[in-house]
């Protein structure tokens, strides 16, 4: 079994850097991905974003098969942080390992997972069917107060930290920051927008491993009018499909 995947970050108008970072890697048929995103009031929130993304790349299959335990993931991150400024490098966190018989999503904060199931029927396909249908893994906590959220880097992450495990095969896997999330999950529903995610998947080609060329055209997504002029947040997005 083999994964093919893409993605894109984009800085939101008007700032200098994206604060945004993204993660895809496979190891023999897992695929582990991440999502994370700095906190606009922390000055290094792009910094505890990255290292949130890479602890989990290096900590991720151990988390799903269960030798380790989530909140080592937690522990991991905060003693990367240089010199202990967790508030600096406040960041939200969404990751997800997928092999052929399911997945584990963990997630802190906003941003979301979205998934497709793989029916035992069904063969490698490069298009989603009208009946294939797209569901949030984890629902992003919500607070007492509108744009304010959870940090994988505070002291208290373990208690907002949420796990998903799905015990089924996962056909495709989408993450994003919450730049994207108004754009791409109904909140009244609580249902991904399901057209959104048949025509993301779409560019993956059926090639192993990364498609440079899908990241491409995922990049001129988050720049096009159809996104910027409804968020000037950060965006970013990973996907990836299950070719067999």
């Amino acid at each position: 079994m083999s994964w093919t995947y893409a993605y894109a970050f984009r800085a939101g108008d008007g700032k200098g850097r994206c604060d945004d970072a993204c993660v895809c890697e496979t190891l023999g048929d897992t695929l582990i991905a991440a999502v994370a995103d700095g906190a606009g009031s922390a000055d290094k929130g792009g910094v505890g974003a990255s290292i949130a993304c890479q602890a989990f790349i290096e900590m991720g299959v151990q988390i799903f098969t269960g030798t380790m335990e989530p909140s080592c993931l937690l522990e991991s991150i905060r003693s990367k942080i240089p010199g202990g400024e967790f508030e600096t490098h406040a960041c939200t966190f969404v990751g997800a390992v997928a092999d052929s018989k399911g997945a584990l999503v963990l997630q802190v904060g906003d941003g979301a997972c979205v998934h497709r199931g793989a029916p035992a029927h069904e063969s490698n396909k490069s298009n989603t069917s009208e009946e294939s249908r797209y569901d949030v893994a984890l629902w992003p906590e919500e607070t007492e107060f509108l744009n304010n959220t959870f940090f994988v880097t505070s002291p208290d992450a373990e208690q907002h930290l949420h796990i998903r495990r799905i015990a089924e095969p996962v056909a495709e896997l989408a993450l994003f920051s919450d730049g994207l999330q108004h754009l791409i999950l109904d909140s009244k529903t609580k249902t991904p927008h399901q057209p959104f995610f048949q025509t993301i998947f779409r560019p993956l080609a059926n090639v192993p491993e990364h498609d440079v060329k899908a990241s491409w055209w995922l990049e001129r997504q988050l720049s096009s009018d159809h996104v910027t002029k409804r968020t000037d947040d950060d965006t970013s997005i990973v996907i990836a499909r299950r070719l067999c």
